[in-house]
C-alpha cells in the first residue's frame, strides 16, 4: 500500500517544468484592417495598445511574427482564439 505522504515522482515533474517553450505566429493578410488585427491582439493576448499595434505592424511589414513563447498548451489555445477571430496563427517550435 502506498504511504499518503509518497515521494512525488520527480522524474516526471521535471520533464513537465523543462518543456521547451513554443512560439505563438501569427501570419499577415490581405483580410483584415489594422485596427481589427490590433483590437484582437489586446483582447486575446490582454496587452495594451501600443504592444498590440507594434506587433501588428511587424506581422504586416514582416508577413509574420512571433506574438509569444509560452507552454505548448497555452500556445495551442492561443492559436485556437486567434482563429476563431479570423487570424492566421501557429505554434511553431
Amino acid at each position: 500500500m502506498e504511504s499518503p505522504l509518497a515521494t512525488p515522482d520527480i522524474a516526471t515533474e521535471a520533464h513537465v517544468d523543462l518543456e521547451e517553450p513554443v512560439g505563438v505566429i501569427l501570419y499577415n493578410d490581405d483580410v483584415n484592417t489594422f485596427e481589427y488585427v490590433t483590437f484582437v491582439l489586446k483582447r486575446v493576448l490582454k496587452v495594451t495598445s501600443v504592444v498590440a499595434e507594434a506587433l501588428m505592424l511587424t506581422v504586416h511589414t514582416a508577413g509574420s511574427a512571433e506574438l509569444k513563447r509560452c507552454a505548448r498548451n497555452e500556445a495551442e489555445a492561443l492559436v485556437m482564439e486567434l482563429s476563431r477571430y479570423s487570424l492566421l496563427a501557429q505554434v511553431e517550435g
